[in-house]
């Protein structure tokens, strides 16, 4: 069995370590730390329930709803 090069291992470690960052970054909802900012009620719990933009410019006011978009298109 051939071994791989040292630096093919480490490319892979280091791509498998970004997908699992990227992974994990994604599944914080900007919307949510917003909400906590704001200190507004729970986006789950008021409005139509969704969790997102547009329910947060909704719920927060319209001047959060691009802020939010923009934070999650950043993630």
């Amino acid at each position: 069995m051939a071994k791989g090069s040292a630096r093919g291992r480490r490319r892979t470690v280091r791509l498998i370590v970004a997908a699992r960052a990227a992974y994990l970054l994604g599944m914080i909802p900007s919307a949510d730390i917003a909400v906590r900012i704001a200190g507004r009620p729970d986006l789950r719990t008021s409005g139509t329930g969704n969790p997102g933009a547009m329910n947060a410019s909704h719920v927060l006011g319209k001047s959060w709803g691009p802020v939010i978009w923009t934070a999650t298109m950043a993630k």
